[in-house]
């Protein structure tokens, strides 16, 4: 009897898969996939968008009233905590180092930062006498507040 009926759901199941033609030839067995989590894709469409439109992020830009009332951009200062931190003309170390800082040394005074997509890499904006326009860039990662 419990021989019958396993027979019995057998052929049910086999008469409820689909044909793959209309002569009632059976269908291939479905098969059952996880699903595939794709959130690399989402993080890798957003890096292109940010990179794609150069997206600069400020993180350390801090305003303050002055004594008259208007909003001015505080000055931010960094010390190094690398051995040897190098001081770059752009914010990309495609290019030589303008010049390096030793361990200790503070910098600044400006609190812009700029997220290099290429490197995956932050720069923070500084003063430098050795760049045409007075402003050298440092990795973030070498520096911390001070």
């Amino acid at each position: 009897m419990l021989a019958a009926a396993r027979l019995a759901a057998a052929q049910a199941r086999k008469s409820a898969r689909p044909s793959a033609d209309l002569a009632g030839q059976p269908g291939p067995e479905p098969v059952q996939v996880a699903p595939r989590r794709r959130w690399w894709l989402a993080a890798a469409a957003v890096t292109l968008i940010g990179s794609a439109a150069g997206i600069t992020w400020n993180l350390r830009t801090v305003e303050k009233a002055d004594a008259t009332g208007t909003a001015s951009t505080a000055t931010c200062r960094w010390k190094v905590k690398w051995p040897s931190a190098g001081i770059y003309d752009n914010p990309t170390r495609t290019e030589d180092a303008l010049r390096s800082e030793r361990n200790g040394t503070v910098v600044g005074p400006y609190c812009e930062t700029h997220y290099n997509a290429a490197e995956d890499e932050t720069y923070v904006k500084v003063g430098t006498d050795l760049a045409a326009d007075g402003v050298g860039w440092m990795r973030l990662n070498a520096l911390k507040s001070n």
